[in-house]
Formats: C-alpha cells, structure tokens, sequence
C-alpha cells in the first residue's frame, strides 16, 4: 500500500490542488480531513478542513508526515477515501461542518 503522503503529492493527485474539490481522508480514530491543497513551498504541509472527532471542526494546515504516523485504536493508517467525490466547496462543506460539529460529507 502506498504511504498517505504519496497519495496526496501533487504529481499523484491533481484534486489536492488550490481551487479543486476536497480529498477526503479518514482513520479508524473517528477523524476526518478534507484536504484541498499542498503549500508549494513546504509540500508537506496540506491545507483544509480537519475534523479530529471531537465536534470541533477546523479549517487549517496538517503535517502529512505526522498523518503517515497517526494510528487509531485498531493501530490502522490514515487512508485517502479513493472513493469520495466532492459536491460542494471547502466552504460550505466547512459551513455545514460548523453547524452539525462535524464533517459532513
């Protein structure tokens, strides 16, 4: 299986890009990342909105090096959703996030 940060480079994901819909990622600690762009000058740094499961969602930056080592209580990676297909913008997935105290999607 291929580490979290390589499905989200720029080179293997073009949806990561600014202006493009949401890359959601998921673990089985209850935490969800729609993640929508990779800082050209630090590319392990994503930006987007964050929910870590405790009704507080956030839009703001990751490590994608601290994603790769993030484990849930079944000790499982952090994995792109390769199936998620936004509907909507960042924004109002994170408007509706706000509202219900968790992502939506």
């Amino acid at each position: 299986m291929a580490s979290f940060a390589s499905n989200v480079s720029r080179r293997t994901s073009p949806s990561l890009t600014s202006g493009r819909s949401p890359s959601c990622s998921r673990n089985d600690a209850g935490c969800t990342r729609l993640l929508t762009e990779i800082d050209p000058d630090d590319p392990v740094i994503a930006f987007g909105l964050c929910d870590l499961g405790l009704g507080h969602p956030e839009l703001g930056s990751v490590s994608l090096s601290e994603l790769e080592a993030v484990r849930g209580q079944l000790n499982l990676p952090v994995e792109r959703d390769l199936y998620f297909a936004a509907t909507k913008t960042l924004s109002a997935y994170a408007d509706e996030a706000w509202a219900h105290g968790a992502i939506v999607a």
